[in-house]
């Protein structure tokens, strides 16, 4: 499973991840000041407006209020600790077409988190997907000029907890997703291999056991195993940016 994107406007709508959960726990909704300054809304004249998926979508929205005020209104249901009101918002935000890459971003991320929290399972895999997308693309511009938004947000550690997230719920779903090295769990670096046995096993004393299955692969054979219960678990990892 590759969560590298190709075009940008055109991909929401192409992913289909549907009934591939994320059971995790509610991340951090506090969005500083200097991140909502950082989110700009696109002039409606400059381009045409992304698709959203329609699960993101709690009822109606309203076409008469704009992207800035939806946002606007779901950081304030935040404060309320109004999860529902709050998810709806920024679902409306994204389904306006108006967002830039961040505030889309930002957007789909408190989207995943809030349904995460509702028990909305399957809205929240889509959100975390469609998050995906827009932070990979936000990170390769980084590379070519500044993106304050990047760092003031820990776009890179959240993009790791979405990865993880989605892999995890692969691997409780399927019998064969990262049990062989003919089906490894692709990950991009050590701390989305470690999020992926947070979010599968809650342990707090952990080891693990780790083996490359040959000299020179970027595959490695892990066993988990949590001490406090003596239960221990194998998977196969590809860790795609070695």
């Amino acid at each position: 499973m590759s969560f590298r994107p190709t075009s940008l406007k055109d991909r929401v709508r192409a992913i289909s991840l549907v009934g591939i959960l994320a059971a995790v726990p509610m991340y951090s909704c506090a969005t500083s000041q200097s991140v909502q300054e950082q989110v700009a809304v696109t002039p409606e004249v400059s381009q045409p407006a992304p698709v959203a998926t329609e699960p993101v979508m709690l009822e109606e929205c309203n076409p008469e209020i704009g992207a800035a005020d939806y946002l606007e209104a779901g950081f304030e249901y935040i404060q309320k600790n109004a999860v529902k009101e709050a998810t709806h918002s920024f679902g409306c935000a994204v389904s306006t077409g108006y967002l830039n890459d961040a505030g889309s971003a930002l957007a789909y991320w408190h989207i995943a988190a809030g349904h995460s929290d509702l028990g909305h399972m399957d809205e929240a895999c889509e959100a975390f997907t469609a998050f995906i997308l827009y932070a990979s693309d936000l990170l390769e511009e980084r590379a070519e000029r500044s993106n304050d938004f990047v760092t003031n947000f820990s776009l890179e550690e959240k993009l790791d907890q979405a990865r993880a997230t989605i892999s995890v719920e692969w691997a409780k779903r399927s019998s064969y997703f990262g049990r062989s090295e003919d089906s490894p769990i692709p990950v991009h670096n050590e701390d989305e291999m470690q999020l992926f046995f947070s979010y599968l096993h809650d342990c707090f004393f952990k080891s693990f056991d780790r083996n490359p299955i040959s000299e020179g692969s970027n595959i490695e054979r892990i066993l988990y195993e949590c001490r406090e219960d003596g239960g221990s678990e194998e998977y196969f990892f590809d860790f795609l940016d070695r």
